[in-house]
């Protein structure tokens, strides 16, 4: 309707053929409306058909094996379609309690599908919000895999087709809490909290509890690092608005933030309590392929053992997490715990171990003699 009263010449078209319609008088707005809901019904019916063929031809992918996927989709025309799109998705969201190998090749074949998907057919704007959220599921995947650099990537092609697409609330809200969660994992704190803040807006604004639970996560997890008393209060209402077992990924990233606010507050009985009464829903992603759980629980181990003052097991569980995190170059997480590992250092009085954790190798903070020998005068 907003086109028609800006006699948009296309919807004119729709609404009358080539005939030309007075949108000041009225005349052909009926004709448009029966037109509209002709085509949507007709949309309708071929999108079901598509999503009734999309479980078969989906059984027929999953047997093919992962490294499959992406060149039996590239090559297979009859996937080329929005129901395929959509099931690809779905069964991505699935895999990613499980296995985030097996979710970001799902997230890369919905990719692929959508970029074969006929702007003319489906309208360039739809498409580019499917194009959107099929890079959004390979970012998150990538990030709950720890690898940022490569979740960036995909956040700028995610933003990019967004930028041309029909500026869907609920598809802002998905980027932004990805844009809020990778800065976050980077230390940029206020831009995580300003773009989650944005994105439960958003959320609550469309009535979608799932996904303002996850922007107020983000939210929560940056103002852990600021203000851990008000980060406890945002991170209990998320996980109040999660439906209890619809994501149990979720919950735990929502749990992870609250036991590091709890302890970053001082409650750090509370912290531990939580810790260990989630210590089934951390088993649930004991997989290999899931080193940012695994290496995150053992963080907050050390952290607890820190507060609590046993030195020894805070050295245990900070130093297997801190040169695996060096490994795989996600660089703000490796400075705050070399920073707690070097804190447990001090206080055991062992600062020549201290010292590299703060300053680098030996060679960088001890000068050599001859900077050492007194100036003439």
């Amino acid at each position: 309707m907003r086109h028609l009263l800006a006699a948009c010449p296309e919807c004119l078209r729709h609404a009358e053929g080539e005939r030309q319609v007075d949108v000041f008088t009225g005349a052909g707005y009926e004709m448009a409306l029966v037109r509209s809901r002709q085509r949507t019904q007709r949309a309708e019916g071929e999108l079901m058909q598509q999503r009734s063929a999309a479980w078969e031809r989906w059984r027929e992918l999953r047997g093919k094996g992962p490294d499959r996927w992406a060149w039996r989709v590239r090559n297979d025309r009859r996937l080329h379609t929005w129901g395929f799109c959509e099931q690809l998705l779905e069964e991505g969201a699935k895999a990613a309690q499980r296995d985030l190998a097996a979710a970001e090749e799902l997230a890369r074949a919905a990719v692929e599908v959508a970029e074969w998907l006929d702007e003319a057919r489906h309208g360039a704007a739809r498409v580019a919000d499917l194009r959107a959220s099929s890079w959004c599921a390979v970012g998150r995947a990538r990030r709950l895999r720890w690898d940022l650099s490569g979740a960036r990537e995909a956040l700028a092609r995610a933003a990019e087709r967004w930028s041309g697409g029909t500026g869907d609330p609920l598809g802002e809200a998905e980027l932004l809490c990805l844009e809020a969660g990778l800065a976050g994992e980077s230390g940029h704190f206020e831009r995580a909290l300003g773009a989650a803040r944005r994105a439960a807006g958003l959320a609550r604004y469309a009535r979608d509890p799932y996904l303002e639970a996850m922007a107020r996560a983000a939210a929560g997890e940056a103002e852990s690092w600021i203000d851990p008393g008000r980060a406890v209060h945002r991170l209990r209402q998320a996980l109040g608005l999660l439906e209890r077992g619809r994501d149990p990924r979720l919950e735990l990233e929502i749990r992870q933030a609250l036991i590091w606010a709890l302890a970053g507050d001082g409650r750090v009985s509370q912290a531990a309590m939580l810790l260990s009464a989630s210590r089934d829903l951390y088993d649930r992603f004991a997989d290999p392929g899931d080193p940012r759980t695994r290496l995150r629980r053992r963080w907050l181990e050390g952290r607890i053992a820190l507060s609590r003052g046993d030195l020894a097991q805070a050295e245990t569980a900070l130093g297997e997490v801190w040169p695996e995190l060096l490994e795989r170059k996600v660089h703000f997480a490796f400075g705050m715990v070399a920073l707690d590992l070097a804190e447990v250092y001090v206080r055991q009085r062992r600062f020549e171990s201290a010292l590299p954790l703060l300053f680098g190798p030996r060679e960088l903070w001890d000068p050599p003699p001859e900077a050492r020998a007194p100036r003439a005068g």
